[in-house]
């Protein structure tokens, strides 16, 4: 079953029932809920739920939407399971467990979890730019000199997650919610690749897994942080849970799948029919060019 993100459609709509209905009416029988549906969304969209309207797959961390957060930080990074703050990492468990209880009330599978971050500078738009006009040598010294500086820092914030992801793990078990943590691109996030193992290694037999999202793997082989973007499905396929699946041209992500760079075919053959996939474009995508990529996903098995 091929899941929409509300994501797509979430800033066109004031309403619940009329961001379910579009969606529906273009042929889609699931959803994931995105951040950015508000509580009063929610309320109407599990109406429809339970009047078998529509199928609720999985929820992005945080959902319900956030009202208030702190200044300078976005939804997907109001509070950080990373964080040294004490009262921050539990803000953000709480608001976690906060998803949890509507994925569960919901019937969902399963809660999309951002892992948080290292404290140090966010110099992508650098490095991206670096790679953008064939500057490749500053742009490998930018690298080394970011990662460098966040192999020095990583080990308490690396902690701090663990330590999170435990009692959020806990918390989970009890309504048989699975939990996905997703790739992420960006130098500074966790986990970046090894990080992966390390969270998944931890978590062995719980009910934690892999997240694996297509544009996110681009965009890290193109800053040379893996060999290849379907490097993370060799590596971790075998405790993937779910999948976002978007295209990508240069650095321009959630995009609609065929629209763009990535061939899908490389992707199809790692999931299977217990796996969670979720089309995640974004506005810049047409309606009809979701609608075409969920042809196209489905005439390369992607069902």
């Amino acid at each position: 079953m091929l899941a929409l993100s509300t994501a797509w459609n979430v800033q066109r709509h004031n309403r619940g029932k009329s961001l379910v209905e579009e969606i529906i009416d273009m042929g889609f029988s699931a959803i994931e809920l995105s951040v950015e549906i508000t509580e009063d969304m929610l309320d109407e969209i599990s109406t429809l739920y339970k009047k078998g309207k529509i199928k609720i797959l999985c929820l992005h961390n945080f959902c319900p939407k956030l009202t208030r957060f702190p200044l300078g930080r976005s939804l997907l990074r109001a509070y950080l399971l990373s964080a040294i703050d004490r009262e921050e990492r539990k803000k953000a468990i709480e608001l976690t467990k906060r998803t949890i209880d509507f994925a569960h009330f919901l019937n969902a599978e399963a809660v999309l979890i951002h892992a948080g971050e290292v404290n140090i500078e966010n110099r992508a738009k650098e490095i991206f730019d670096c790679w953008a006009k064939g500057e490749k040598a500053r742009g490998e010294r930018l690298k080394s000199q970011v990662l460098n500086e966040r192999e020095r820092e990583k080990p308490v914030y690396l902690a701090n997650t663990l330590r999170s992801l435990e009692e959020i793990s806990n918390y989970s078990e009890r309504f048989n919610i699975k939990l996905g943590i997703e790739n992420r691109f960006f130098h500074h996030e966790i986990p970046n690749f090894e990080e992966i193992r390390t969270i998944l290694d931890h978590f062995r037999g719980r009910n934690l897994f892999y997240w694996h999202d297509t544009g996110h793997a681009r965009v890290a082989q193109k800053l040379g942080l893996v060999d290849s973007d379907e490097t993370f499905l060799k590596e971790y396929s075998d405790k993937l849970l779910g999948i976002h699946l978007h295209d990508i041209i240069g650095f321009s992500d959630h995009r609609s799948p065929g629209t763009g760079e990535i061939d899908f075919r490389d992707v199809a053959h790692y999931l299977n029919r217990h796996t969670i996939k979720v089309l995640e474009p974004h506005a810049i995508s047409s309606r009809e060019e979701v609608i075409h990529s969920r042809t196209y996903l489905e005439g390369l098995g992607i069902t």
